[in-house]
């Protein structure tokens, strides 16, 4: 985890403001349709979605496998509802799997994909598709070589 990065994958105002502009956009009331920062809010909820399923597996699974006989003894109905639980955010979690895979390799998102990998990220992209005031990038630090010349 980076330093200051929590405040990305946060949810804010403009995430609203933001998706009711996407919506206007994708039923065609609109033209308009804005530059996210760092994540959009549906990469947000996907995250969180992440988050909450492998919360909710590795509790259900932790006290369906009861190791040692850590927690008291389940009754029939609570241990139905428990498998019921994860057996949703298991296919939950298989699901949002391969959708990130498949958006991952879509061509519109090569520029993303490519930047994952090696880090970088063109300008020219960046500027296209982001935000400066809701992802502003910072300078890069120059090495004491440069500084001396």
């Amino acid at each position: 985890a980076y330093k200051r990065s929590w405040r990305y994958i946060m949810f804010w105002k403009y995430d609203v403001t933001d998706s009711i502009k996407r919506l206007k956009n994708f039923f065609g009331l609109s033209k308009e349709y804005p530059r996210p920062g760092k994540y959009d809010t549906f990469m947000k909820m996907y995250h969180w979605g992440l988050v909450l399923s492998l919360i909710v597996l590795g509790i259900t699974g932790l006290y369906m496998w009861n190791p040692y006989g850590l927690f008291p003894t389940l009754t029939p109905q609570f241990e139905m509802i428990l498998r019921i639980l994860h057996d949703i955010f298991a296919f939950l979690l298989i699901g949002l799997i391969a959708g990130h895979i498949y958006f991952s390799v879509l061509p519109v998102n090569w520029p993303i994909l490519k930047a994952m990998v090696t880090g970088k990220m063109k300008r020219e992209d960046y500027m296209k598709e982001y935000d400066p005031n809701k992802w502003p990038i910072t300078p890069k630090k120059k090495s004491k070589e440069v500084e001396k010349k």
